[in-house]
């Protein structure tokens, strides 16, 4: 009986938290450390790469990464965070070849800072990226310029733009089944990337409230084009956000892009699927 009891208490409150309008806002304490379980896998599904990696549902490369996260100040519509590489594993599972050339790089990449400055809804509104002494140094090997061997910053170009971040959140309050559109463009140059465009577009519902976590749903399409591209970059993005409104921090993340990209050898089909956990 008091099981029975405690079941109905437990339906009811999530019924009635699927009723009311939600706030949806990432407001972390200034102070707050997080450490981020990341994992990216790449599969794929023909083109110039095929002969090396024959079987399309085998990762041609996965890269599992350690990161910290510190919020180091806080504001009254957004935050700053400084995300530190502590450290990353770089396997080739469908191309076992390329494990002692590529998989070193994963060494380098620990040590690298990136400290962004965030919107309460998501939104990356400037970064500064600083590579570890490591990769500084083989940037530099590289030919790579002066300046973007050491610190890079988007934060101009990126405040005016607000690169999107792949998921992000309503102005106004939403109930479970709300589903709200956003989309950006962000212009490559004035990022240093290159020339050209890119664009996210997408549709985002508030699938499930589970006690103060929201579960939103993304679906979506990333585009970028210009003259340095032979041809548009097209990915469709699929996957779910579990967001953490009382820590006010995403508690997981998982995302798969589908799509091509353009190489100097031909189009490349392929699928990326990324999958983060606050630990």
């Amino acid at each position: 009986m008091r099981t029975a009891v405690l079941l109905l208490a437990a339906l009811a409150s999530a019924n009635c938290l699927a009723a009311q309008d939600v706030l949806l806002r990432m407001r972390p304490p200034q102070g707050q450390v997080t450490h981020y379980l990341m994992t990216v896998e790449t599969f794929v599904r023909g083109g110039p790469m095929a002969e090396m990696a024959p079987d399309p549902d085998t990762p041609f490369a996965r890269m599992t990464g350690w990161n910290t996260s510190t919020v180091t100040a806080v504001a009254a519509d957004g935050y700053t965070e400084r995300v530190v590489i502590d450290s990353v594993r770089l396997e080739f599972p469908a191309a076992p070849q390329l494990a002692q050339m590529m998989g070193q790089m994963g060494d380098l990449m620990a040590g690298t800072v990136t400290e962004s400055r965030m919107s309460s809804r998501g939104k990356v509104l400037g970064a500064d990226f600083t590579p570890s002494p490591a990769l500084r140094d083989m940037m530099g090997q590289m030919g790579a310029a002066p300046g973007s061997a050491g610190q890079m910053g988007i934060g101009g170009g990126a405040e005016r733009l607000n690169l999107p971040s792949f998921w992000l959140l309503p102005e106004a309050p939403v109930r479970v089944g709300a589903v709200w559109r956003d989309s950006m463009t962000v212009a490559l140059d004035s990022t240093g990337v290159g020339s050209g465009a890119m664009r996210f577009a997408a549709a985002f519902t508030l699938r499930a409230m589970q006690g103060r976590v929201a579960v939103v749903g993304v679906d979506g399409t990333l585009g970028m084009s210009g003259a340095e591209l032979p041809t548009s970059l097209a990915f469709t993005i699929t996957g779910e956000v579990r967001l953490d409104l009382a820590a006010g921090r995403a508690a997981s993340i998982a995302m798969e892009m589908d799509g091509s990209t353009p190489t100097p050898m031909g189009e490349m089909p392929m699928t990326i699927r990324t999958t983060m956990t606050a630990r």
